[in-house]
């Protein structure tokens, strides 16, 4: 079953199994392809096929990491961020805060690459 088919099955069973959770699922993933559509092949590899330092990847983890909330001990960490409430959800997914979605990928590691350019994490040991 190609995506066209899934699509269609999904607005044919509406009634009894289409809701808003389902839908925003679709819409984030339909505005992650309409973002790499408008690229052109050029600029898809440069973006898409980039390499990264391992220092990126290390600080993607331990900011994960370190902003993963925490329900046994009540503790849910957050940081403001261009306006927005940020926090990582026990998955290790960044979500928003304020309408408690997780943000789409591709604007995920758009925060993430912005975040290592200009920030760094301070863990304080005692």
């Amino acid at each position: 079953m190609n995506i066209y088919d899934k699509i269609e099955a999904m607005f044919n069973d509406a009634n009894e199994n289409l809701n808003e959770e389902m839908l925003q699922k679709v819409l984030d993933e339909l505005s992650e392809i309409k973002q790499i559509l408008k690229l052109t092949p050029k600029e898809y590899k440069k973006e898409y096929k980039k390499t990264l330092p391992d220092d990126y990847f290390d600080f993607v983890n331990r900011f994960r990491e370190e902003m993963k909330e925490d329900k046994i001990n009540n503790v849910y960490p957050e940081m403001l961020f261009e306006g927005m409430r940020l926090g990582v959800n026990e998955r290790g997914l960044l979500y928003d805060k304020d309408t408690n979605r997780v943000i789409p990928k591709y604007k995920a590691f758009e925060i993430y690459e912005k975040l290592y350019k200009h920030y760094t994490i301070n863990k304080k040991y005692e």
